[in-house]
């Protein structure tokens, strides 16, 4: 990824986006007829390097992969090859690789188009610009995230309430909570290159896992903060006359902002967001 330009990648998908971009250039690069990329200049005054695509089985190139100098030795992949990875890997996906590279993650690439081919034809149709069977797997994914994270919050609720009993009520509710946005988030994410979703509605999905994700890390911190001075305060109850009314309270407060502040940080990092000044 860091040899690719993904600027002309929507933030929110830029990751999972880049890293599938660098999959699709490394298999274009293993199917491609004559390279040598130690013939690439380390420097000079060149602003340009192509390298043309030619699978094996093809007379002539198909395509071409173009490089620009970012430093001293240092090359990139322009924003118009990253763009046209998709299509190249379409073009060459067939042909025999020829350098060796691995190959055993390819599978992965086409896992959308595997499972659209056995979709029937009459649900290729688009609605508001996204194909009928996605928005069943959309209606899928968002149901199978609801289901499963009740059935594991219903899990959590039985073994703790029969530990801590009900004075954690509240702890265990906001727990509970937490693991349904954690699920729910977390197959989102996984699921999502699947249905290989048109940018627009795949960003939307993706922030809003990254959200419910964030959700769930600020509700679970707060809710083991909780518990953990729940339990030390009852401990300290009898030993030390104020501890309860004046130091725990506050102890509670300032690890319910940290833990905030660190979920708040991690999702804005999450979407791309410099946080080092923060």
């Amino acid at each position: 990824r860091k040899v690719l330009d993904l600027g002309s990648l929507n933030f929110a998908v830029r990751d999972t986006e880049g890293s599938r971009r660098a999959m699709m250039l490394n298999s274009i690069l293993n199917r491609t007829e004559g390279l040598d990329l130690a013939a690439i200049p380390e420097g000079g005054t060149l602003e340009r390097v192509t390298i043309p695509v030619r699978p094996a089985e093809e007379p002539a190139a198909i395509g071409s992969l173009e490089l620009t100098p970012v430093g001293p030795g240092d090359w990139r992949f322009t924003l118009e090859t990253v763009g046209a990875l998709p299509h190249l890997w379409r073009e060459v996906r067939d042909s025999v690789p020829v350098h060796g590279f691995a190959t055993d993650y390819e599978a992965a690439l086409d896992s959308a188009q595997q499972i659209r081919a056995r979709i029937p034809r009459h649900l290729w149709r688009e609605i508001a610009g996204v194909e009928i069977w996605q928005w069943i797997a959309i209606a899928i994914l968002v149901a199978s995230g609801w289901l499963f994270g009740r059935i594991l919050r219903a899990l959590v609720s039985i073994l703790l309430r029969k530990k801590l009993g009900e004075r954690a009520a509240n702890s265990i509710d906001r727990l509970k909570r937490a693991i349904s946005y954690w699920v729910a988030g977390s197959i989102w994410l996984y699921a999502l290159p699947y249905v290989d979703l048109p940018t627009h509605p795949a960003t939307v999905l993706t922030i809003g896992a990254k959200v419910a994700l964030t959700l769930a890390a600020i509700l679970g911190g707060i809710a083991i903060v909780d518990l953990v001075v729940h339990s030390t305060t009852e401990r300290a109850r009898g030993l030390v006359k104020r501890a309860d009314s004046i130091f725990f309270p506050i102890l509670r407060n300032f690890a319910r902002f940290v833990v905030v502040i660190v979920a708040a940080v991690a999702f804005l990092s999450s979407l791309d967001v410099n946080v080092t000044g923060v």
